[in-house]
């Protein structure tokens, strides 16, 4: 099982890796929204999006590709982990 934790880093690891920009954990979990750490612009933001699905081996649905939603950290979390099976203590 999975926790929000792991999830954080793997989405600081997804940032890295498709948007070249080096987060922590710590930075994330400091931050409500993804654009308060980083900027993206509309094809960092499509990188981010295929990082995420190829991290997580799943498809995004189209209203989960909105700006608003990709930078609402705790929202992606919530759903990433929701999309994956991880059931909270």
């Amino acid at each position: 099982m999975r926790s929000s934790s792991e999830t954080l880093n793997r989405i600081a690891r997804v940032v890295a890796d498709q948007v070249g920009a080096n987060v922590t954990e710590e930075e994330l979990r400091a931050a409500s929204r993804l654009d308060q750490v980083i900027g993206l612009d509309s094809m960092a933001a499509l990188e981010l999006v295929v990082g995420l699905e190829r991290e997580f081996a799943i498809r995004l649905e189209p209203e989960c590709m909105e700006r608003d939603f990709l930078m609402d950290l705790t929202g992606l979390v919530n759903y990433l982990d929701w999309k994956c099976g991880v059931q909270r203590r």
